[in-house]
């Protein structure tokens, strides 16, 4: 079920509607809220900090990220992400709720451009209107070539690939412009997944919470817990 999900959402053949904060699709999530928790969450936070970096997970990139809430009453969250150069991204939180300690990671998957590929899809309208910038003299019947007339023509051709490109990335429910991702790929996702969701249960269990693990259909689907 997993590996379907990050397929469909590799080839944006996904729910566009799913789509958040430029994220991705979102194809799995797990969450908890420890009742009467709420101070201990310092204490959570550098437990996780301190296994995931303690794992060394090879191709994952970190950062913090403060987020505001939107309404009158605007609060502020703090989410760190975990990204990979395949798209995927795991985003977890650790904070305060009232007097309740709330935890939870989602995983976003949004492939990466496929930028050689797109270069060599552009570039072609420079070699197509390289043809265009040779001009036959009508007295002579000979051959001259115009750099003026090369770039016009190549800029005109640019406007039409820009114009298609835009046509193929927004209706086609299959891009051909982004990486696709193989077997290694996915099996590399699930790792970091969950690696990322062990870390968490594992800082959780310094203040005494005994998580039950989820079943692969929870984890991949959405899952809310209670301690």
């Amino acid at each position: 079920m997993f590996v379907y999900l990050i397929q469909r959402a590799a080839s944006f053949g996904g729910d566009r509607k799913k789509y958040i904060f430029r994220l991705g699709e979102l194809v799995g999530a797990w969450s908890k809220i420890v009742d009467g928790a709420a101070a201990k969450t310092p204490d959570v936070i550098q437990a996780f900090q301190r296994r995931v970096a303690a794992r060394k997970m090879p191709d994952v990139r970190y950062k913090t990220v403060n987020l505001t809430t939107q309404g009158w009453h605007k609060r502020q969250r703090t989410y760190y992400f975990a990204q990979t150069s395949t798209g995927a991204t795991m985003v977890v939180h650790i904070g305060p709720y009232g007097w309740d300690l709330y935890v939870s990671w989602k995983l976003f998957i949004r492939p990466a451009w496929d930028w050689l590929k797109i270069l060599l899809f552009f570039g072609s309208s420079f070699g197509a209107g390289f043809f265009f910038g040779f001009e036959q003299n009508f007295w002579t019947g000979r051959y001259s070539f115009s750099v003026e007339r090369w770039m016009l023509m190549s800029m005109i051709l640019l406007i039409f690939a820009a114009i298609i490109f835009a046509l193929i990335v927004s209706f086609s429910q299959r891009n051909p412009f982004v990486k696709s991702l193989d077997l290694p790929d996915v099996d590399e996702i699930i790792a970091m997944a969950l690696a990322i969701h062990h870390s968490l249960v594992q800082s959780l269990e310094i203040i005494g919470v005994d998580v039950t693990p989820p079943s692969p259909e929870d984890l991949w689907q959405g899952h809310t817990s209670k301690a």
